[in-house]
């Protein structure tokens, strides 16, 4: 448990600022924490939002792990008072669903429940919880990939519906913000046999594990409700690191049309700052790049695309903030 607990806050702390680095303006007040154990999602949510959040719901089955819990937020001893505002622990799902929570996550707990029509219910339950973001996140395994897989699946194909007047079909929309650039079915897992995870480094805590650093591999969804913002470039994602040439770069990236390609971006052909930038990217990153099918070089006249250094090798450039 505690030997788990630095990966765990890592993963989390990468995945929160994912949130902090595109919606800069989203300040949570209300956190449900679903599996919440001995309280890494609280920890890492308050890296990011201290300032907002004041109330912090924690459900885990397991009654000693909520006191663990309730003791590390206590600075080890029951008589302190917690170190963060409006801390709840329970054992169990509230029964109401008329509480909505800013964020809603459930961290390492999904993979733990006995099958998936439990596991079902229980995202039924969370997302009708859910105000702006449900995050799931699990090991970066096969195992760990397919169950966020799942969830993803069920959210996006049970919860979609078309916007009318009523607030009840509006509270169900919902889409992928990240790591996903679109809201299709994933394409690694219908054409890959490797799980769609992405590595953070971390130090385990002494005197559990040796002073060095190590990796943790995580596979992970944000959901977010409502209609996906207009301003949304939809960028692709890196699903690997970028593999480094003399004069290229080979960008594997998960695009916006759902599916899996596969770039090259050149030192001559290609604008300075994009070609640097895709150097020093790395796995999980987003590319500020449009994908798209090059013209024909034998097509007709009329259909010629001068081919110079912002439409060059199936790339259009984009600049990030450019309209």
């Amino acid at each position: 448990m505690i030997v788990r607990t630095p990966a765990e806050y890592a993963a989390l702390s990468r995945v929160f600022h994912e949130i902090v680095h595109r919606d800069p303006h989203f300040k949570p007040m209300t956190l449900f924490d679903f599996g919440s154990g001995i309280g890494s999602v609280v920890w890492a949510a308050q890296l990011v939002w201290s300032s907002s959040l004041i109330e912090h719901m924690c459900v885990d089955a397991s009654r000693e792990m909520n006191d663990i819990a309730e003791v590390l937020i206590k600075k080890g001893s029951a008589k302190h008072a917690p170190i963060f505002p409006g801390i709840y622990f329970r054992q169990f799902l509230p029964v109401g669903t008329d509480a909505e929570y800013d964020l809603t996550v459930s961290s390492y707990s999904l993979l733990e429940l006995p099958s998936a029509a439990s596991r079902m219910e229980i995202l039924d339950k969370l997302w009708k919880k859910t105000k702006k973001y449900l995050v799931l996140l699990e090991s970066g395994s096969n195992a760990g990939f397919q169950v966020v897989n799942e969830a993803r699946d069920f959210i996006l194909g049970t919860h979609i519906h078309k916007f009318d007047d009523g607030d009840e079909m509006r509270s169900r929309q919902g889409h992928a913000f990240a790591p996903c650039p679109h809201d299709f079915v994933c394409p690694r897992y219908i054409n890959d046999t490797t799980p769609c995870n992405f590595p953070v480094r971390y130090r385990p805590l002494l005197p559990f594990g040796n002073d060095i650093t190590k990796t943790e591999y995580f596979s992970f969804v944000i959901l977010r409700k409502g209609r996906r913002l207009e301003s949304d470039e939809q960028w692709p994602r890196l699903v690997r690191d970028p593999l480094l040439r003399g004069k290229h770069v080979i960008c594997r990236l998960c695009t916006k049309n759902g599916s899996l390609e596969e770039g090259v971006l050149t030192k001559g052909k290609h604008l300075r700052p994009l070609y640097a930038c895709a150097r020093r990217s790395h796995c999980g990153d987003l590319l500020p790049i449009e994908p798209v099918q090059c013209p024909d070089p034998t097509g007709s006249e009329e259909n010629e695309v001068r081919m110079d250094k912002e439409f060059v090798d199936g790339v259009k450039v984009r600049y990030i903030g450019e309209s």
